[in-house]
């Protein structure tokens, strides 16, 4: 079942002048950029990446690898043009999220004399779709803008003219 404890995409990155960034500096600049986000237990081996995130690291709400559990990233090169495969699971948030709702708020809800069946499980569903769908939402995004952004910063160094020295 992969939705909602997996999302996997693949993007194509190409580069329109020379030189093209090789998948081996591609994959040291996701590296490093995992490190920075405090990514756990990263794994490098041959072409793929792995690592963990998740909601019990000391970092803030924000950062971007919180919805995560584990993640991998596979760098396939082809001609002038690499294509990244990734594979993100959201288990932590799913089990965090749902016994949050269901647990917490579950109670007060269900205690609500004027609120019929249908409009209890309507709002218990909802703040649920808020809090996991929302979440998994923007990180889907911000991920993927996160392996084109590591892209397109080391095609900007390739490209940049070397200073005379």
């Amino acid at each position: 079942m992969p939705f909602p404890f997996t999302h996997r995409r693949q993007i194509e990155l190409c580069a329109e002048g020379k030189p093209t960034v090789s998948a081996e500096r591609l994959l040291k600049q996701l590296e490093r950029n995992l490190e920075l986000e405090k990514a756990k237990h990263i794994v490098r081996r041959a072409n793929k990446l792995s690592f963990g995130g998740g909601i019990l690291r000391p970092v803030p709400s924000w950062n971007r690898l919180v919805a995560i559990s584990t993640g991998r990233i596979k760098v396939v090169p082809g001609r002038g043009k690499l294509l990244v495969a990734y594979n993100l699971k959201f288990t932590q948030m799913f089990v965090f999220v749902t016994s949050g709702v269901f647990l917490f708020l579950g109670p007060f809800v269900w205690l609500q004399p004027d609120l019929s069946l249908v409009g209890k499980i309507a709002v218990l569903g909802f703040a649920w779709l808020w809090l996991f769908g929302g979440n998994f939402l923007i990180t889907a995004f911000s991920f993927r803008s996160f392996i084109r952004k590591s892209w397109l910063a080391l095609n900007a160094d390739a490209q940049r003219p070397k200073a005379a020295t």
